[in-house]
């Protein structure tokens, strides 16, 4: 398997309307995603997901490395790897706080 790295984490929540998205928040940007009922689907596709990203207010902002500091370090059975074997990924384990605003220019 191929080395991996968590970009972000969403949560499961339930409209007013009954029905299920997920949101969350990668740096400044939140994060959501809704499932698409009108969408055709390919075979041995069970669902489609759209993925939608939003500027968040200055209010709701928290930097990241603070937000990272009040976390509880999870408990693990091995020790975490910080880069990967190409060497290509950071050595930090502080969460990456880069603005999404050159993306598509």
């Amino acid at each position: 398997m191929k080395p991996r790295v968590r970009l972000m984490s969403l949560w499961q929540r339930t409209s007013s309307r009954g029905t299920p998205y997920f949101a969350g928040y990668l740096g400044g940007v939140g994060v959501v995603m809704f499932k698409d009922d009108q969408a055709e689907l390919k075979p041995g596709c069970e669902a489609v997901w759209n993925l939608y990203i939003e500027e968040r207010d200055a209010e709701d902002r928290r930097p990241a490395a603070a937000a990272h500091a009040r976390r509880q370090p999870a408990k693990r059975s091995k020790p975490l790897k910080t880069e990967s074997p190409s060497g290509r990924f950071p050595s930090s384990t502080e969460p990456l706080d880069d603005p999404l605003d050159d993306i598509g220019r």
